[in-house]
């Protein structure tokens, strides 16, 4: 998702996902209604609303200012190592001690999250925001593809309409000549700009499963922690090749400081809401909220950056909206298997 979702695994783990890239498990939960469904759908809720907090703050410096994606995901990834590796320390986990057997699959998962968390970030500079957004949404069905190919878990024939129906909200969106445009978009823009979000959703959805494999053998405080370092590490490298390449400096000021810091703040709560909300109710059921976003997105759109929905956008955000919460909500209330 626009975040990580950290889902802590307890049930046993499967011998294929032991002997390749660590340990994997499967989703919590009953299927009565109570306190614990309540409380997830509106910690999940919550969560949605910081984490389209945090990339209408990344938004709005793009438009203010003269900032780079690289610098965003710098202080995107300073405040994901200390605040995870913080909470994980307080919770009395080692931070450095990782099970040999899981190493490989938490390098790929420091790999995918950060390039993940670039392109999620870009898309909000070179899209607008609902666009953006409603492309990014069909990761669930990348999901359930990866899962698949590196988990062996089961794909139904309802899973590939799922991904059929969202493929196709997508192409409606992207192809629809008359949809919401971002100010001042070129014609070469509105050509390249989708590839953007289609590849988060790919690495967004590569970290998800990542993290699916990890399982219970990680605090889940310390997959983004360690994606964060990465990110540390690596963007400030890429600041510089920019500057070289551009000739520019961000002149930063107080506004600017105020926005990433609300960048973090927003995106380390609104993970740790989401954690909370898959530990107290099944993930078919709080995933289908995380669907939120794609609302907040639009009302952001057209309150805050005044760039209204037109044409065909309505009717494919409504298929990728129906195609993959559809699916959740069956899936979550055990009405299809």
């Amino acid at each position: 998702m626009n975040g990580v979702s950290l889902v802590k695994i307890e049930e046993p783990l499967s011998q294929s996902c032991k002997e390749s890239l660590g340990s994997c498990g499967e989703e919590r939960g009953g299927s009565s209604f109570g306190w614990r469904t309540v409380m997830g759908i509106l910690y999940c809720a919550v969560a949605c609303c910081f984490f389209s907090c945090m990339n209408g703050f990344s938004k709005h410096l793009y438009n203010t200012s003269n900032i780079t994606t690289w610098e965003i995901v710098y202080w995107r990834s300073l405040a994901l190592v200390l605040c995870n590796l913080l909470t994980a320390q307080f919770s009395g986990s080692t931070v450095f001690a990782i099970p040999k057997k899981i190493s490989k699959a938490l390098l790929w998962r420091v790999i995918t999250g950060f390039i993940g968390m670039a392109f999620l970030f870009l898309q909000t500079k070179v899209m607008s925001f609902s666009k953006a957004t409603s492309i990014f949404f069909i990761y669930p069905g990348f999901t359930m593809i990866f899962a698949y190919l590196i988990m062996n878990e089961k794909i139904t024939r309802y899973d590939i309409i799922s991904c059929i129906l969202s493929f196709c909200g997508v192409i409606v969106i992207v192809f629809d000549p008359n949809g919401s445009k971002k100010i001042n978009e070129t014609e070469v823009e509105a050509v390249w700009a989708p590839i953007v979000p289609f590849l988060a959703s790919i690495f967004c959805a590569l970290g998800d499963v990542f993290t699916r494999v990890l399982g219970s053998d990680i605090h889940p405080a310390l997959p983004p922690a360690y994606f964060g370092i990465g990110g540390c590490i690596c963007a400030p490298v890429l600041i510089q090749l920019n500057y070289y390449l551009r000739n520019a400096i961000t002149n930063y000021n107080s506004e600017i400081i105020l926005c990433l810091f609300l960048i973090g703040a927003s995106g380390f709560l609104g993970q740790l809401l989401l954690t909370k909300a898959f530990q107290l109710e099944k993930a078919g059921r709080i995933a289908v909220i995380s669907y939120l976003q794609m609302v907040n997105a639009c009302v952001i759109d057209i309150t805050v950056f005044h760039i209204p929905l037109r044409g065909l956008q309505y009717f494919g955000i409504f298929l990728v909206l129906v195609s993959g919460g559809g699916l959740m909500v069956l899936k979550g209330f055990d009405i299809i298997k």
